[in-house]
């Protein structure tokens, strides 16, 4: 991963963890497999899918997405 994307993921992962959520990317490491690289957002304190989690395996927001949910909702 490079170095812009690792602090990029770091600084969504702190906002979320701030504001109550938790950022999960999918573990797969075969770059065919459904996920591969996508993140949901899940609640931390019931343990639910807040974004994301729509399509087969759950793991349907891009990086950029997960940011946007963490800096632009109100």
């Amino acid at each position: 991963m490079p170095t812009e994307a690792k602090v990029q993921e770091n600084r969504v992962r702190r906002a979320l963890h701030r504001q109550g959520y938790a950022l999960v990317k999918c573990r797969a490491r075969d770059p065919r497999a459904i996920g591969f690289g996508q993140y949901f957002i899940a609640d931390r304190q019931t343990n639910t899918i807040v974004a994301g989690g729509a399509t087969q395996g759950g793991f349907d927001l891009t990086l950029d997405d997960a940011e946007r949910w963490a800096f632009e909702r109100p």
